[in-house]
């Protein structure tokens, strides 16, 4: 704590300069590293919302994807199923299932 009450992060080492056994001196030192602490917990802090983001972009690509993947056979069927020699095999009744007519309701 500093001398107008604030908290502060420090780095303290201690020594002995002569015998260990000569209790008379001894050497502190103190180094203020409240900013350096400070900078690493924000530097987690945007790692934490980078990773977040990169979470986000992988599950929007994972996301369309899976919407191509479903849509391209769909897309094929319609495509495939609405040429004019479809429409009328339909219409005909050589396609398997009811006439078109009676899917419309005539």
């Amino acid at each position: 704590m500093t001398l107008d009450g604030r908290v502060i992060d420090v780095l303290t080492t201690a020594t002995r300069p002569g015998l260990i056994t000569d209790p008379d001196m001894s050497l502190m030192g103190i180094i203020d590293i409240t900013e350096r602490v400070r900078a690493q917990e924000m530097l987690q802090r945007v790692q934490a919302e980078f990773a977040h983001a990169a979470r986000l972009s992988m599950l929007g690509q994972l996301t369309a994807s899976i919407a191509h993947e479903v849509n391209q056979p769909l897309t094929a069927i319609v495509t495939n199923g609405s040429g004019p020699a479809f429409t009328e095999s339909f219409r005909a009744g050589s396609c398997r299932g009811a006439r078109i007519d009676q899917v419309r309701g005539r």
